[in-house]
């Protein structure tokens, strides 16, 4: 009865955190439209969201099945927010009009990805 009480609070909650998370994801939408509408990246830093990608990811691989099992909810906001923030990447590497600063984002963006790969690898040959 309590276990049962406690895993029905714990599903409430994660999807609670799930539904905030969504709209934390989809906040720099407005920021975006601009970007859209102007044709240009302006000022706009893309720190924000290279660190909230490579954050998804983490969480994506630390909610993986045989790294943690019943992290269902734990996998999916992140994935969709790795795929969010990849669309804004895009979108800003798009109207991104200094070759310097979108050269400086693929980088990052590079190493960030062989990072994920090597962490994965060793979480799933590790774990």
């Amino acid at each position: 009865m309590v276990s049962h009480l406690v895993n029905t609070l714990r599903n409430v909650v994660g999807i609670t955190g799930n539904v905030i998370s969504l709209f934390l994801f989809l906040s720099p939408v407005p920021t975006f439209v601009q970007i859209w509408k102007k044709g240009s990246v302006e000022q706009f830093s893309p720190v924000p969201y290279l660190a909230t990608l490579i954050n998804c990811m983490v969480w994506v691989i630390y909610g993986l099945p045989m790294v943690h099992p019943n992290s269902t909810l734990v996998v999916t906001i992140n994935g969709t927010g790795t795929a969010i923030e990849l669309v804004y990447l895009t979108i800003f590497l798009i109207f991104c009009n200094d070759k310097k600063k979108r050269l400086r984002v693929l980088l990052i963006l590079l190493v960030e990805l062989v990072f994920i790969a090597i962490l994965t690898a060793l979480v799933l040959t590790v774990a």
